[in-house]
Order: structure tokens, then C-alpha cells, then sequence
């Protein structure tokens, strides 16, 4: 059985991410059979955050909640991202594995709420997510889709693949 090679990623390496892949059998253990491999993230790949500088994640977190009740609640920094013109609506796009929202006049009536976010009520949207395998109350963390100008989030609990992005 050939020994698998100690490998150290940097930050961002696209072929493990941001971990170190160890062989037990690689440090000096016996042969085949050592023990198995161990997955080990590396702490200089995150940005750490703690009560000092908690102010500084206030509206930097792009994320949408969504509630049992059908109240819908779009963070400061998505507002920020997303910016409706005061009077606009937003409308909310589902698919198997994925959630959008973009600016649009068949969407829902919104209203800022403090900080700069926006509300939605919406029991229907919301019994309608439920049906469809949603697990509710949930917050569903948004990346910007500068191509097609909306915000895009992971169904909470789904892998992503290739052959998902696609559909």
C-alpha cells in the first residue's frame, strides 16, 4: 500500500481548500495500516472575529431569514447589495436547491425595517417554502449575481455540485 505524501495548503488552494491532508504513516509511525488519514483546517485561512470587533460585522453579513410565520427579513448588507428604490418590489425566485431575489414589479411589497433592512410578510411564500422541503425558521447566507443582478443563496442542508449550479 503506497504512503500518501504530506501536503500543506495555503489559503484558497483550489484542490483542498484551506486544510492540511496528514498520513499518520508519513511521521515516523509504522507501515500500512497506521491509522487514518486526518483532515486538519489551517487557523490562518479564517478571519477571526470575537466581542472586540463585533461592531465591525454589523451590516457586512449578506443574508436573508426566513420565519415559520412568513416574516421575511433581508439583511442591512444584502439591502445594501440588492439597493430597491424606495416604491419598488422585490421578488423571490425558488428552485430545488436555491433561493433569489431581485428588483422587480411582480414582486412583494417590502418595508425597511431599522438599520436599513428590509421586511416582507408573506404566509403564503413561506407555507409554499415549507412544502417544498424547506426547513423553517432558516437563514439562508446570499452571494451577488452581478450577470443577472440578483442575490442567490443555498437551499440550508444541500450539497452543491457542478450539476446543480446548472439547473
Amino acid at each position: 500500500m503506497p504512503r500518501r505524501v504530506l501536503r500543506a495548503h495555503e489559503p484558497g488552494d483550489e484542490n483542498h481548500g484551506n486544510f492540511k491532508v496528514y498520513d499518520p504513516a508519513s511521521d515516523g509511525s509504522p507501515g500500512p495500516g497506521a491509522g487514518p488519514v486526518t483532515t486538519t483546517w489551517l487557523p490562518e485561512s479564517f478571519k477571526w472575529f470575537g466581542d472586540k470587533n463585533r461592531r465591525a460585522l454589523s451590516g457586512r453579513i449578506s443574508f436573508f431569514t426566513i420565519g415559520k410565520d412568513g416574516g421575511l427579513h433581508l439583511s442591512k448588507a444584502a439591502t445594501e447589495i440588492l439597493n430597491p428604490p424606495e416604491g419598488s418590489k422585490v421578488a423571490i425566485g425558488i428552485n430545488k436547491k436555491f433561493i433569489a431575489l431581485k428588483i422587480s414589479d411582480d414582486g412583494f411589497t417590502f418595508f425597511r425595517g431599522k438599520g436599513g433592512s428590509i421586511n416582507i410578510s408573506a404566509r403564503a411564500f413561506a407555507r409554499l417554502l415549507a412544502e417544498e422541503g424547506w426547513p423553517l425558521p432558516c437563514r439562508v447566507m446570499l452571494t451577488w449575481d452581478e450577470k443577472s443582478k440578483m442575490l442567490v443563496g443555498k437551499k440550508p442542508g444541500e450539497e452543491v455540485t457542478q450539476a446543480t449550479q446548472a439547473s
